[in-house]
């Protein structure tokens, strides 16, 4: 018996459990999205943030995970407090902190740098790493993980197009480097992780008796209205709060 069949024997006799049930020979196991690590870089820049905002709050509420990591120039640029509350991330990891770039590049999937500046392109483009954001895209570019970029505003930053043709040209041929590299806009990625995720936190409906509520079913309610019913003992997590007055959810009390 070779390698192959006494593999195939083996799995024939094992039991495979599925929310607590085994199944049986011959069945086949339902697919289950698995939720994606996904860190998101901001770069010094505000062009595309909006926009890059709001498909992040799509991707959280489908259950994915998010982390963040912040550049010097975004910490000083844009509104951090802003972002962490708005996301409500992971974890955070800001430039000139220790960092371990091989747990890094292992525990997150894909990679999304909402807001761009020219110099992390560049930089990305001819496998410049003397900083933190463009070393650790190349990084995980080297081991071929998922790397999506908002490229709103280079070639037009803070609206401003070049009379140089020849930078102009100098930028679009890093960007077409940068597509040879595998790297992907947000632009061409229209839904990026649509999938939802069913795990014990999320599933398709708001358990209206659960005496804990917490930020994932607040996330649940806001698809379906804005008064989320809740029993009177219910205990509410400060952030499941923080969610709900953020997205304009009256919790009720019955």
């Amino acid at each position: 018996m070779n390698y192959y069949q006494r593999t195939q024997n083996i799995l024939q006799h094992l039991h495979v459990i599925q929310d607590g049930k085994p199944f049986k020979k011959g069945e086949n196991q339902p697919f289950k999205p698995v939720a994606s690590k996904v860190l998101t870089i901001f770069t010094g820049s505000r062009e595309g943030l909006k926009m890059g905002m709001e498909r992040l709050v799509k991707i959280k509420e489908k259950g994915h995970k998010l982390s963040i990591a912040f550049s010097h120039s975004a910490l000083n640029v844009l509104d951090v407090e802003d972002i962490k509350a708005t996301l409500h991330p992971e974890k955070i990891y800001r430039e000139g902190e220790v960092l371990d770039d091989e747990v890094m590049r292992r525990d997150f999937d894909k990679i999304f740098v909402i807001t761009t500046t020219q110099n992390t392109v560049v930089k990305l483009a001819m496998g410049i790493q003397d900083q933190f954001i463009p070393s650790l895209l190349w990084s995980m570019l080297w081991q071929k993980k998922e790397v999506f970029i908002n490229t709103k505003g280079i070639l037009s930053p803070r609206g401003v197009t070049s009379k140089q043709l020849v930078l102009e040209k100098m930028m679009k041929d890093h960007l077409q480097e940068l597509e040879k590299m595998g790297v992907k806009t947000i632009e061409e990625d229209k839904e990026p992780l649509t999938h939802q995720v069913k795990n014990n936190e999320i599933d398709s409906k708001f358990d209206s008796k659960k005496t804990v509520i917490t930020e994932a079913d607040i996330i649940r309610c806001s698809r379906e209205n804005k008064e989320m019913m809740v029993p009177s003992n219910a205990i509410i997590t400060p952030l499941a709060y923080d969610t709900a007055k953020g997205r304009g959810i009256t919790i009720v009390k019955k």
